[in-house]
């Protein structure tokens, strides 16, 4: 007879009938008793990747969560069953306030700190929160989000909500205090001594009914759905996951150090950062996820195992020749989750990095997640791992018949870990759970005689982008709220370059829209809108087709198969695209972090993509995640390729150039594997990376917060009315933030000649140029347009401009800048040699240390360039970048520049790889002091293939500025480059 119910192979586990703050802290002073018969002297439990000092040990972790528990009840008046959104990233403290709130019966749902105001709006709506705990980082929209609930809201809002806690004290924060609306106060200002009425729970059914976390998992239908997890499913599956984990111990069982990557508020970050601990883990927790830096922290915390995504696993197989630049023979062990892993990765990982063993597993958010996982001696390639303990499953066809061992059918799981139910959803969750206690999971797979669970298919429509679950419905019910979408249909597609799902959109336009001549136009106003209504992780990076109908079943259900092969809306004739891959996104985004000594730092990031026309009516782009990176992706024009072999190259450049160290990541320039300006390739690099880079880190120390805005000056007049807008909308911020501060504007563009009088039209690229190569001529008007519109909006105190191809031309004027721009022209060529060139202007700058003003022959013999990017040059950008430094330099005065470490020349060269050029004495002839400025020559000997440290350059500036905004026009019109201090 066919046993239908199959039971895991491995043996049952206790699950202790303990609260999950009890449980958590009872077993990790065990853990810390054993660790010390081990002869193993305490380890902190939670490190900060990027400031190793911040760390908490056991006792001060829980010293901490019951002292916020007891502030929480006496100042906050948070009470046994309230709900408290926990709004975080990666944080140390996270565990810290988690178990604060369930010590005091309350419960905690966990919101994505990347989510919309609108989406933070509905998770707190529908969970009912009454008190928010986040980063000051987050507030601005929390604050948006609570004012949406309180519009909203028929019987006007909860006015406890309006109290936010925000884990940064309050002295490094200028945004806590008293407002109009909110009241912001630091967790460290209510933390207390007094008594509370802890909540002990010991009852199974109390455990098994009262809600520790809610998290929120996109359905098919309609918007996020709150999954609720009781104490006893988190500590049953604590226990579960942990049988795995100690089959991977090392030697000595409390020396693990494990690099915490995932997010904590997703469900499998979450019990990971509560299991790995008591297994006897040090986790180091890494803030924002970036290939380098990983790479970095595994060397330099001998890490011993890890725990990922798929696309991070292809990138690594990728990036394998970034990985050898580091020590990583500590690492054994990488959990791979959340989304399948292929075989052919899994193995070419494992070869690639000697000695790494990668363990593939299965889960749900509604199954606290684990349910399978492959262990070091019951592994099987291809599986999502044997059944973990106490785990039953059955599968079963469309008819619900349960099949047996072998066969292929839905994957349904039973077990202590299984969800409580879907919060406010009673038809959902007689759905996903039956009569017997089986969650029904939407997965096509099947079980073997093992107990190997392997997953085909998947029934449900989930889109999975990054280990992110992203609800086609819910894309759907926001386009169909637009008045230019009459239908629409989501589907997920395969992106090799991201090696991950992406939603792309089915449009059926209106009547209005749906002309040839002004659906195109429509389709792109549409994307645009919606992809300022979603987290990122959910934005249309697959694009839009046209369609005229969607395909449905006679009950009005979405064909999603057959999308692919919906009838378009024109035929070969039409004037319209039929498909894009990307559309053009003027995006202002704000983002909000902090620098070291807690000022706020805003970076705004305003984008857009390129179109590669490849036919009259298909587009095609190529588009980086996120950010800005490389200035090809600043372009928004048109350019025709003849073949498909370029994509291919800047594909596999991109994906080894984005991941390397910033002070080895050349740019590779859309138009000819050149840089073309410097400036715009720093700012997207630093904004890609500004949670390292200009957010806290060890390395660097800011001061002063900061704004970037970085902008394509193209966009300014570009064929897109919606993109144009944008732009100058950005451009009059600035103006009016910046109306009392000083400006000064930097062009590589000549635009007035040394006696002052205008240069008229500016000149085309001449021809062989690095952009004419590819047959794009930039347009004269154009850029006179964009310069005047510049120049009435701006209204520049200082301007400079220069010709980078054949001179070092540098004129200015000055009507109200007193005499800094022109004490700082004499400095730069009298202390520095402007005369022996560009690279010694530029390059000597890296030399400059605190409190040092180093001769000119100093500089010239003691230049560092990296010796591995051999195929760049250096024109005037460097120099204009340069420039900027010596202003602020000496704008300044004798001011110290604090860096947080003053690294020695051996330091410098051994950290970022430079190689010691000795430069030729006749490059710098004795400069004049207070030389008139005149063209001057290029030395014809100059080496043509040098690269400065970009990172360092825009660190420097950014440690230089003080109340002064600087806009830097680069020769080809990429970008407009802002800092500013606020």
């Amino acid at each position: 007879m066919t046993r239908t119910v199959l039971k895991s192979r491995l043996p049952n586990v206790d699950v202790p009938l303990q609260d999950l703050p009890t449980y958590f802290f009872s077993r990790m002073r065990q853990r810390t008793a054993l660790a010390t018969l081990d002869d193993s002297s305490p380890r902190p439990l939670f490190v900060d990747s990027d400031t190793p000092s911040l760390a908490l040990a056991l006792d001060e972790l829980e010293t901490l969560a019951t002292q916020l528990a007891s502030g929480l009840y006496h100042a906050v008046g948070v009470r046994q069953g309230d709900m408290v959104a926990i709004v975080l990233p990666n944080t140390i403290y996270y565990l810290a306030v988690t178990m604060a709130v369930l010590m005091l019966g309350a419960s905690c749902t966990l919101a994505n700190p990347a989510y919309t105001a609108g989406e933070l709006a509905h998770q707190l709506s529908d969970s009912n929160a009454r008190f928010v705990i986040t980063a000051r980082a987050n507030i601005p929209a929390i604050a948006d989000a609570i004012e949406k609930l309180a519009q909203s809201s028929p019987h006007g809002l909860d006015q406890t909500l309006r109290n936010i806690l925000c884990i940064d004290r309050a002295a490094d924060s200028p945004m806590i205090g008293d407002s109009d609306k909110h009241l912001v106060r630091s967790i460290f200002d209510v933390l207390s001594q007094q008594q509370f009425p802890r909540a002990l729970l010991t009852d199974i059914n109390r455990l098994r009914t009262t809600p520790a976390f809610i998290c929120y998992s996109s359905g098919t239908t309609g918007l996020p759905k709150g999954v609720v997890l009781s104490h006893y499913n988190i500590v049953a599956n604590i226990e579960q996951i942990g049988y795995a984990i100690r089959t991977m111990t090392p030697p000595k069982q409390y020396e693990r150090t494990t690099l915490a990557v995932l997010p904590i508020f997703h469900c499998f970050g979450l019990i990971l950062a509560h299991s790995l601990p008591i297994q006897g883990s040090r986790l180091v927790i890494m803030r924002t996820f970036d290939l380098a830096r990983f790479f970095e922290l595994v060397e330099a915390h001998r890490v011993t195992d890890t725990m990922l995504v798929p696309p991070i696993l292809n990138a690594m197989v990728k990036l394998s020749d970034t990985a050898a630049m580091h020590d990583l023979s500590s690492l054994r062990w990488i959990i791979s989750g959340a989304a399948p892993l292929g075989p052919d990765t899994a193995r070419s990982l494992e070869q690639t990095y000697n000695g790494v063993r990668v363990m593939q597993g299965y889960g749900l958010t509604e199954s606290s997640p684990g349910l399978s996982l492959n262990m070091p001696k019951a592994s099987r390639v291809g599986s999502s791992g044997q059944l973990l303990p106490n785990i039953q499953v059955k599968v079963i066809d469309d008819s619900g018949r349960a099949l047996g061992e072998g066969k292929v059918g839905e994957l349904c799981f039973r077990g202590p870990n299984i969800m409580l139910e879907y919060l406010n959803n009673k038809e959902a969750t007689r759905h996903a759970i039956d009569v017997d206690g089986f969650l029904h999971t939407g997965d096509v797979g099947f079980v073997d005689s093992r107990r190997f669970v392997f997953v085909t298919d998947r029934k449900k429509e989930l889109i999975k982008f990054n280990g992110f679950q992203v609800a086609p419905a819910e894309l759907e019910g926001i386009l169909l709220q637009h008045p230019q979408v009459r239908d629409c249909a989501v589907t997920g597609v395969f992106d090799p370059l991201r090696q991950t799902e992406v939603p792309r959109a089915y449009l059926v336009l209106s009547d209005v829209a749906s002309t040839a001549v002004h659906a195109d136009e429509a389709a792109k106003t549409i994307v645009m809108w919606m992809n300022r209504q979603v987290a990122y992780y959910k934005q249309l990076r697959g694009g839009y087709v046209i369609v005229s109908a969607i395909p449905k079943s006679a009950s009005g259900k979405i064909l999603r198969r057959a999308l692919n092969s919906a009838p378009t809306a024109y035929d070969e004739a039409g004037m319209a695209p039929v498909h894009v891959a990307l559309v053009a996104d003027p995006q202002i985004v704000d983002h909000y972090s902090y620098d070291q000594t807690g000022a706020l730092l805003r970076i705004t990031e305003f984008y857009t993509d390129i179109y590669l026309r490849k036919s009259y009516n298909v587009l095609q782009t190529i588009r980086h995640p996120e950010t800005i990176i490389f200035l090809g992706d600043l372009f928004d024009g048109g350019r025709e390729w003849e073949d498909e072999q370029w994509l291919e190259e800047h594909a596999r450049y991109k994906s080894i150039f984005r991941n390397r160290s910033p002070d080895t990541v050349p740019v590779y320039d859309m138009a000819g594997n050149h840089d073309i300006g410097i400036g715009n390739t720093v700012v997207g690099h630093a904004l890609d990376r500004y949670h390292k880079y200009i957010g806290p880190t060890n390395r660097v120390l800011h001061t002063g917060g900061h704004q970037i805005i970085l902008l394509d000056s193209l966009t300014l007049e570009s064929d897109t009315p919606a993109v144009s807008a944008a732009s100058r909308q950005l451009v009059e911020r600035l103006a009016n933030e910046t109306a009392d501060k000083p400006r000064l504007l930097f062009s590589h563009v000549p635009l007035w000649r040394p006696d002052g009088t205008d240069c008229g039209p500016l000149r085309q690229s001449p021809g062989g140029s690095l952009l004419n190569r590819r047959g794009y001529q930039f347009r004269d008007q154009l850029f006179q347009n964009t310069t005047s519109y510049l120049l009435d909006s701006i209204k520049p105190t200082a301007i400079f401009s220069g010709d980078d191809h054949d001179t070092c031309t540098i004129t200015h004027t000055v009507p109200a800048a007193g005499g800094i721009v022109k004490k700082a022209i004499e400095y730069t060529i009298g202390a520095f040699g402007w005369a022996s060139g560009v690279p010694i202007a530029s390059y000597g700058l890296l030399t400059l240390y605190p409190g040092q003003k180093l001769p000119a022959a100093h500089i010239v013999q003691n230049c560092f360039l990296p010796y591995q990017l051999g195929i760049y040059k250096v024109y005037g950008a460097s120099f204009i970048l340069s420039l900027i430094i010596v202003i602020a330099y000496c704008y300044r005065g004798s001011r110290s520049w604090h860096p947080v470490c003053k690294p020695s020349e051996d330091d410098l060269a051994s950290e970022i790889g430079y190689a010691r050029l000795q430069l030729s004495p006749s490059m710098s002839p004795s400069p004049t002091p207070g030389a008139a400025i005149e063209e001057l020559p290029m030395p014809a000997s100059m080496p043509g293939r040098w690269r400065i440290s970009q990172t360092r350059v825009i660190v420097r500036v950014l440690l230089a500025m003080k109340s002064i905004v600087v806009v830097a026009l680069p020769t080809y019109g990429a970008c407009l480059l802002y800092f500013y201090i606020i």
